[in-house]
């Protein structure tokens, strides 16, 4: 069986280096495969955070109400072959070896591609839709990765509906530098002629207005979640969230298997999307509670129990919008005394407003690196920011896991967060000792 590294290694020697937006290159090398993205429909989420658990909601609903389902996110957190799946089940990566050999092929038989080779992200974009075209799917659920307008998963050409999760500011030196400039590149994938369902707005952006003219502009069908449904958290543990939602005339109790006070709401926005594409893809009610009870999105508010009473909770929030619903949410579950905080960034994030709303929960404060990646802020520019920021730091370390080694001393439970690197490191090393 071929490894997962080995895998990885051939699809980065094959990339350019970095983040390179546009779509002229991938819809060269989509050409030249055939053009895999159009022979199956699919919803695409686009969005800042909440992202990759709406996706899952969606796959896990309508993998329950009997269809063969794709799901594509981004980015994984230990192994590529997390980011493709049918059914839940993720492919492996003896499937997938051959379709990146093809599409190697191609970029080293073609001139264009070969002098101007596409990035990571896109040569694993083209190796996904190619599984997808002949996988049989009646549906694929796609994750957009950092935009939209310029992001290569809007090469698809069947979409049936577009989700807008929560959008917020990141990647700013690529989408604007505010969150409306942010806003237009994700709402430029709205399709013609078909549903588009947006989470809204409640810091009051003027998004929604931003929303309903872009739809206006395409002929789509707008539907904004937080005008159409009420979401009410009943009870939230690590274990989940009980919620009460509703819609019109149907009011239900729900549960969600993922903590954190967002889940209910993109759960609630999985269902609103599901709805509204009911006419084509029918689900039974049952199917879609069903299906929100089996939701799984690993290294988000996830609680991995230790020895004892012991335990690390992982979380990928990674910019002032995450973190504040990280911070929030570990308020309403728990009392933050008794834990304590490992946190790493990249050094391109918003390093001062994401520490800073962690540093409400007055937990002590571990720094450290992801090791391996040169973006990483190093321990001396996280401490020094720490402390411009009035932050007691407890301690630092370049290892993450000795800084979660110290930071077990100190307290039994540990937040290990700031970084989806971060979280996917530790947890691959936890789970495997």
């Amino acid at each position: 069986m071929i490894p997962w590294d080995r895998f990885e290694e051939e699809l980065s020697s094959l990339a350019s280096p970095g983040i390179r937006p546009g779509l002229s290159r991938l819809a060269r090398l989509l050409d030249l495969l055939g053009n895999p993205q159009r022979r199956f429909p699919s919803i695409l989420v686009v969005g800042t955070n909440g992202k990759g658990s709406t996706c899952s909601a969606l796959s896990s609903c309508l993998s329950a109400g009997g269809y063969r389902v794709g799901l594509y996110t981004s980015p994984h957190l230990e192994s590529p072959g997390e980011r493709l799946r049918i059914g839940g089940e993720q492919i492996s990566c003896h499937e997938l070896w051959p379709r990146l050999e093809r599409v190697a092929h191609v970029i080293q038989g073609d001139p264009r591609l070969s002098s101007d080779r596409p990035s990571y992200f896109e040569i694993l974009t083209a190796v996904a839709f190619s599984y997808l075209a002949d996988a049989s799917i009646h549906l694929a659920v796609i994750e957009a990765g950092m935009g939209g307008r310029l992001d290569a998963t809007n090469t698809l050409g069947m979409v049936e509906c577009v989700v807008c999760a929560p959008i917020g500011l990141d990647h700013r030196e690529y989408l604007g530098s505010t969150v409306r400039h942010v806003a237009a590149e994700k709402m430029a994938v709205i399709r013609p002629g078909k549903p588009a369902v947006f989470a809204g707005d409640p810091g009051g952006d003027g998004l929604e207005e931003m929303f309903l003219e872009r739809c206006a502009k395409v002929g789509a069908k707008p539907v904004i979640h937080s005008r159409e449904c009420r979401v009410e958290l009943l009870q939230m543990s690590l274990g989940g969230c009980r919620f009460r939602r509703t819609r019109g005339s149907v009011e239900e109790e729900l549960f969600i298997p993922l903590a954190g006070l967002h889940q209910p709401y993109n759960g609630s926005l999985a269902l609103t999307a599901l709805e509204e594409i009911s006419d084509r893809f029918p689900l039974s009610r049952s199917a879609m509670v069903e299906g929100l009870s089996k939701v799984t999105w690993p290294g988000r508010m996830e609680w991995i129990p230790l020895d004892g009473s012991r335990g690390v909770i992982l979380d990928g929030a990674h910019n002032p919008h995450g973190m504040r619903v990280l911070v929030d949410s570990l308020k309403r579950i728990q009392n933050p005394e008794g834990t304590a905080v490992v946190f790493a960034a990249m050094g391109d994030k918003d390093l001062e407003g994401t520490l800073g709303i962690l540093g409400e929960l007055k937990s002590p404060l571990f720094v450290t690196t992801v090791p391996g990646l040169a973006r990483s802020a190093t321990v001396e520019v996280l401490s020094s920011l720490a402390s411009k920021l009035g932050i007691p730091l407890a301690g630092s370390n370049p290892d993450p896991m000795e800084a979660v080694k110290m930071a077990l001393d100190v307290g039994p439970t540990v937040v290990v967060c700031g970084s989806l690197f971060l979280v996917g490191h530790v947890r691959g090393r936890i789970r495997g000792s």
